[in-house]
């Protein structure tokens, strides 16, 4: 019997079998709260005793490696890889017009899945993210599965399976519609028109809906028994790209939470559907629609409510970007920042996406023709910032709401606006009645003098319900009385249409007079963030807390509805609610000041922490002495370290340009200089520059040579990326200058393998070779290994530029055996590519070709697949010309697999190669 720890062990290798798992990761999962001291020890002990209770020969499959173990396994063995194996060739089946295969091999997936993932394996938080993983797996598997016996017309076999996803996801009209039609050509019309009753009947109780309108349409042709609602039976052709039928695991869900609350609106739900329906595919162009009204009116949820209504109408995918438009302290959301989220999510790699706005909308609508999405665009400032984030195909609906009437939107680009008033009477009263629950909800009486006092604003509503709901013993009739007591004045202030910073603020004061001191406290500093929003770990810094404790306060903050919980979890301010705090700590600027210092060196900590995981090769800043966070993030590997740069992205930015205003010079440069490598990987290259010339103007106030080189070096590196070439090798020269006097062989040697980078832009080749040798002679002065290797790459790829090829050869194979002794896994895939590129032409094949697999097989660990499929095209190219065409074909075509997962643009090259091997 294997021990509830060794399980846990087993469990986790097995969900990466075949890959490397680091030993913070499984120290986090063995361990969730507080590992032991001698947590490495303790993990190695778990390891020799897990291998011992599986035996011979399986113990031996636990391996060990450079920095944490690995399970070996086969397909054969383990049904996660079968499971993605055969989903893997039902796709690749699909493709190619192959439906009984597909249909084949997506019943034999499914028929792997039987129990629930993960069931008899000790609770652990990684695991429920592992099953949910899995479950949606099996999800888009089984709807594959459906699209296929569709499709070759075995519609008697779709019912069963139908009903089954329907249990599970009971309000989507979507798979309710798909049961209807199935029932109807299996010429079963009265069990159709059954399950549509059914459906309206849910709905109805529900949600207070009818369904939607595509529903109703298949109801009526049903009735009509509209035959050409048989689909011709399909056996062969390519699989139309996007398009309805599009369905894959990439497709974007990016709406937030539906309100649970929820109530009324029920005309303008109807005039948002109606509005859709009645502009979809006019005249070739996408469907836009704004929402507008005053803050606080219920704008966000109505949007929110109608997108879940009819996302199943768009299975290209939902995306959703908050504009910040009226943000107090902080300007409305550039368009590029939505514009990169919705192309990382729509599959582009961060390194496609163009640095020019114009460029980057360009692509966006590019990626999104041939596709149904829904695109919410909450909270917009002006009609300019929403024109880049349109979208212009047929079938897509782009929803827009703003406090502002969006007339530009109307007269440009067609909008069809909604104008948003406060709830009827009636809609107040329910809310309140929903809210407060059935014992309280019997004086109706009540209800309506409260909602007629809170102006029958939804957030108003709420925020009192939230009060009566921390006081349950108290009658309504005594809020009345609070509410005509606080005076003309305050009622006004809360309750009145009017200014759209100050209308709520009684309101408010009412929650926050009811905290305790603590959470009032925190309340107040948590104006000092720049947002949009914080983690636990954030807010407690800020407070000088503890985690635990500001863990509770935050609680507390949420249940007096004057904080919103997000994913993450994180918390964030409604903007309102962001005025309302800011307000009350300008009454104490000395503690305001110090929370803000201490948020800045909260993320400062850790964002040092994660550059170091990130780049090794970074020079690491000197300890300037600033304290320790009072809850420092847990950053323990580069992994976490790209997902905490990720998910703190638009925070960091905050704080840079907050650091520049205040005069925290310190903390400007040196945040800075911590997220520039990481943004730079993820093509954030405007941003970058932004935050560098803050940063550049920071430490010539500080009068600090060193970090203004540092400044020129990341602000030069991101405008040669940007393609302004002339005026990054400026920024270059001036930061090699200055490490050039102060005798920093490191900063110089950096700075010539970015000055290497331009001149390659430029085809420069011997300036390339030239800035590479000084970079590798700096970098063995400073005995950094590091660094050597990856100069000996630049080095050895600028001889071959130049036809040096047997120099070239000899560099590659030195920065090879380098990477591979200093366990650098990226520069020793960036180098065999080098390497196989040598040898190809110096005639070599089937050593290229042997480099060429081991980079591709390094890039895909890695998880590099543009840069693997790179490989694996070169590979191709080398083994066509060693005269072996079948496996060239191999190679290219899992090169184009790859390239379609992200949808590059370089597969339609690849489909011409293969066309042309193929009729060659």
């Amino acid at each position: 019997m294997i021990g509830e720890r060794r399980r846990v062990l087993l469990a986790q290798l097995l969900l990466e079998a075949g890959t490397p798992v680091s030993t913070d990761r499984l120290i986090g999962a063995l361990w969730s709260g507080t590992p032991p001291r001698l947590a490495k020890q303790a993990l190695h002990n778990q390891v020799k005793r897990l291998r011992d209770a599986l035996g011979e020969p399986a113990g031996r499959r636990l391996a060990t490696g450079a920095d944490g173990y690995l399970f070996e396994a086969t397909e054969d063995e383990l049904d996660i890889l079968r499971f993605a194996a055969l989903e893997s060739a039902g796709r690749a089946a699909a493709d190619a017009g192959d439906w009984a295969a597909a249909a084949g091999a997506f019943a034999d997936a499914l028929a792997l899945y039987r129990a629930q993932p993960l069931a008899d394996v000790p609770e652990r938080p990684v695991f429920v993210d592992a099953a949910e993983y899995w479950r949606a797996r099996r999800f888009q598997a089984t709807r594959r599965h459906l699209d296929a016996l569709r499709r070759l017309g075995r519609h008697d076999e779709l019912p069963d399976p139908l009903t089954e996803l329907i249990r599970e996801h009971p309000l989507d009209e979507g798979l309710r519609g798909q049961l209807m039609l199935a029932l109807f050509l299996g010429n079963r019309q009265a069990e159709a028109l059954a399950v549509y009753e059914q459906t309206r009947r849910l709905l109805v109780d529900e949600l207070g809906i009818e369904p939607g309108p595509q529903l109703r349409r298949l109801h009526s042709r049903i009735l009509r028994s509209d035959q050409t609602l048989a689909p011709p039976r399909e056996s062969a052709g390519p699989r139309p790209s996007g398009g309805a039928d599009a369905v894959g695991p990439n497709v974007p869900r990016q709406l937030p939470a539906t309100i649970r609350h929820f109530v009324g609106r029920a005309e303008h739900l109807h005039a948002l559907s109606a509005a859709a329906e009645a502009t979809d595919g006019h005249e070739g162009a996408a469907t836009v629609l704004s929402v507008e009204g005053t803050a606080g009116v219920g704008k966000t949820a109505l949007a929110v409510h109608w997108a879940h209504r009819v996302a199943d109408r768009f299975p290209d995918g939902q995306l959703y970007a908050d504009l910040r438009g009226f943000y107090p302290g902080a300007p409305p959301a550039a368009p590029a920042e939505a514009l990169h989220r919705f192309l990382t999510a729509l599959g582009v790699p961060p390194q496609r996406i163009p640095a020019a706005l114009e460029d980057q909308a360009a692509l966006y609508r590019s990626a999104a023709a041939g596709r149904r999405l829904l695109i919410l665009l909450d909270n917009a400032h002006d009609a300019e910032q929403v024109r880049p984030l349109l979208p212009a195909s047929a079938g897509c609906v782009a929803l827009v709401t703003s406090r502002v009437r969006l007339v530009g939107l109307v007269a440009s680009a067609g909008a069809v606006p909604l104008a948003l008033d406060r709830l009827s009477a009636t809609e107040s009263a329910d809310l309140l009645a929903r809210r407060l629950g059935p014992e309280r909800a019997g004086d109706r009486a009540a209800l309506a003098s409260v909602a007629d006092l809170c102006a029958r604003l939804p957030l108003a509503l709420n925020i009192l319900a939230a009060r009566a709901l921390t006081e349950p013993t108290r009658p309504l009739a005594e809020y009345t009385a609070e509410l005509t007591e606080e005076g003309a004045r305050g009622r006004l202030d809360a309750l009145n249409a009017g200014d759209a910073a100050t209308d709520v603020r009684t309101v408010f004061s009412w929650s926050y007079a009811r905290l305790d001191e603590a959470a009032a406290r925190l309340f107040r500093l948590l104006a000092a963030h720049p947002g949009p929003d914080l983690s636990t770990r954030a807010a407690a810094s800020l407070a000088g807390l503890e985690a635990g404790t500001a863990r509770g306060l935050l609680d507390r903050l949420v249940g007096a509805h004057l904080l919103t919980r997000l994913p993450g979890p994180r918390f964030a301010f409604h903007d309102l609610l962001r005025t309302y705090a800011v307000e009350l700590a300008e009454a104490d600027p000395e503690q305001t000041r110090a929370a803000t210092e201490r948020a800045q060196d909260h993320y400062l900590h850790a964002a040092i922490r994660a550059a170091l995981l990130v780049s090794p090769l970074r020079i690491p800043l000197s300890d300037d002495g600033s304290p320790t966070p009072s809850a420092p993030e847990e950053i323990p590997g580069e992994a976490e370290a790209r997902a905490w740069f990720d998910a703190e992205h638009t925070v960091l930015a905050g704080l840079i340009g907050q650091a520049g205003r205040l005069g925290l010079d310190r903390h400007a440069w040196r945040l800075a200089w911590c997220v520039a490598e990481h943004w730079d990987r993820r093509g954030r290259y405007a941003e970058i520059a932004d935050t560098q010339r803050i940063a550049l103007a920071a430490t010539e106030r500080l009068g600090d040579r060193t970090a203004q080189a540092l400044a020129r070096g990341a602000l030069g590196r991101a405008l040669v990326q940007s393609g302004e070439l002339e005026a990054g090798h400026e920024q270059l020269n001036l930061s090699l200058a200055v490490q050039q006097e102060d005798g920093d062989e490191s900063g110089q040697a950096l700075t010539h393998q970015a000055l290497a980078h331009m001149y390659a832009r430029r085809a420069e080749h011997v300036e390339v070779l030239r800035h590479g040798e000084h970079s590798l002679r700096l970098f063995r002065g400073a005995g950094n290994d590091l660094g050597v290797g990856v100069a000996l790459n630049v080095v050895g790829w600028a001889h071959s530029q130049l036809g040096a090829y047997h120099l070239a050869l000899d560099y590659c194979r030195e920065g090879v055996e380098l990477a591979r002794e200093l366990g650098h896994r990226l520069g020793e895939a960036a180098t065999l590519d080098s390497l196989g590129e040598v040898e190809h032409h110096l005639g070599d094949y089937a050593a290229a070709a042997a480099h060429f697999r081991e980079s591709v097989d390094l890039r895909l660990e890695l998880s590099q697949p543009q840069a693997a499929a790179a490989s694996l095209t070169r590979l191709g190219e080398t083994l066509l010309a060693g005269g072996d065409p079948v496996s060239a074909r191999r190679a290219w075509a899992e090169a184009l697999a790859l390239l379609d997962g992200i949808e590059h643009s370089d597969a339609a090259d690849l489909r011409v190669r293969l066309r042309a091997l193929r009729d060659g």
